[in-house]
């Protein structure tokens, strides 16, 4: 089944930005297996690509809820 994209898949400085992150911080968190599901594209070396559904997913798995 062919998955297609309703929104352009963002950038991982886009994210970083967005959740207030450094880029090397979303990448080593990534590797840790703690940040948004990111999809790889061309390879081991390709760029990581994020759908904004899936960042908005993470962030609300992961407030922090106040006292």
């Amino acid at each position: 089944m062919l998955h297609t994209f309703q929104e352009p898949l963002l950038r991982a400085d886009q994210v970083a930005e967005y959740l207030g992150l450094s880029v090397n911080t979303l990448y080593n968190m990534r590797l840790r297996g703690e940040g948004p599901t990111a999809h790889k594209w061309g390879g081991r070396s390709g760029p990581l690509r994020y759908q904004r559904v899936d960042v908005e997913k993470w962030l609300a798995a992961n407030r922090e809820v106040g006292k």
